[in-house]
């Protein structure tokens, strides 16, 4: 039964994303997702709630890019150096031994998120654009707000 201080409380909307990822429950990947997924919750006092979507069940993994363009789903992951083809960029974190420890990833990942913020055709939309994360995910946002 209700009680009457949660009948009096103020609605709170909520916003449901779908989420797709290629790799299996169990997989690293998609265990890292999970608690991204849950600090998100966290953080937004459960007003964004993202479904998530593993081992390709929803999208197999060469859609899920053109998935997040065509707003399919909002988030995804993907193995960005399978994209290469549209733009050599994408190929940077798949050169071998690049980096070697953690710290080294995130300054490259750092690199990254600044030159992506600044290419206005990237995804091949100057309207928007597709930002690469920290958890190595796409999601749409306008082109003037990746930086």
């Amino acid at each position: 039964m209700p009680t009457r201080r949660s009948l009096l409380a103020p609605a709170r909307a909520q916003t449901r994303w779908l989420m797709a990822t290629p790799y299996a429950d169990g997989n690293f990947h998609t265990r890292n997702i999970r608690a991204f997924l849950e600090e998100v919750q966290t953080a937004t006092q459960g007003r964004l709630q993202v479904q998530l979507h593993s081992n390709g069940s929803l999208l197999p993994m060469p859609q899920i890019k053109g998935g997040v363009q065509r707003a399919q789903v909002q988030m995804g992951e993907v193995l960005i150096s399978a994209y290469g083809n549209e733009d050599p960029f994408f190929e940077v974190d798949g050169i071998p031994q690049l980096v070697t420890s953690y710290n080294e990833a995130r300054r490259l990942n750092e690199i990254i998120r600044w030159c992506s913020s600044r290419a206005s055709t990237w995804c091949g939309s100057a309207s928007s654009s597709c930002c690469w994360s920290k958890w190595r995910r796409y999601r749409r946002r306008s082109a003037s707000t990746c930086s």
